[in-house]
């Protein structure tokens, strides 16, 4: 489970500020946030990140669906070498007003292990769409991400005799 007080972006959304018919939310990170999350997800550069939400709110919990654009330079782990690419991640969470930060209140329920993730707490009234995004951002990312046309391929010294020669030869093959 990822930290959310460590997460390096914010946007607070007031839970009493969203609508019955819902909100509409776009942002786009500043350049300075960008390289603050560009050092937590630790990528050379994150050239722009941008969120398209729909917040819902019924009751005491909010909905929040939609998708982030990022654009970010990857170092590829076959050929060190870094490489541009673009990541499009679809976003949907819950957050409630009953749920606890460590899913305890919540978790007393019966949770079936088909069904969505338990919600995230609604913290004094507000939600960080910045902190989703971050993290959903950090979710997306590739572990080993590999620049397109990078192959992996041990190729054998054609001057140099296979080691294992000697061994086949004991062996009379």
């Amino acid at each position: 489970m990822i930290d959310k007080a460590s997460l390096p972006l914010r946007r607070m959304i007031a839970v009493a500020d969203i609508p019955e018919r819902g909100l509409d939310l776009h942002f786009e990170a500043t350049p300075d946030e960008c390289a603050t999350v560009a050092q937590w997800i630790d990528a050379p550069k994150l050239t722009s990140l941008k969120a398209e939400y729909r917040l819902l709110r019924r009751g005491s919990q909010v909905r929040l669906t939609g998708k982030l654009h990022a654009v970010l330079t990857r170092t590829c782990v076959v050929t060190l070498e870094p490489f541009e690419t673009v990541l499009e991640e679809p976003v949907s969470m819950r957050f409630s007003e009953h749920a606890s930060a460590d899913g305890s209140a919540e978790a007393s329920v019966s949770h079936d292990a088909d069904e969505e993730d338990l919600p995230d707490p609604i913290v004094n009234g507000k939600v960080d769409v910045g902190a989703v995004t971050a993290e959903f951002l950090s979710l997306g990312l590739d572990p080993y991400p590999r620049k397109p046309d990078s192959d992996f391929r041990y190729e054998e010294d054609a001057g140099k005799e296979n080691p294992f020669a000697a061994l086949a030869k004991l062996k009379g093959g």
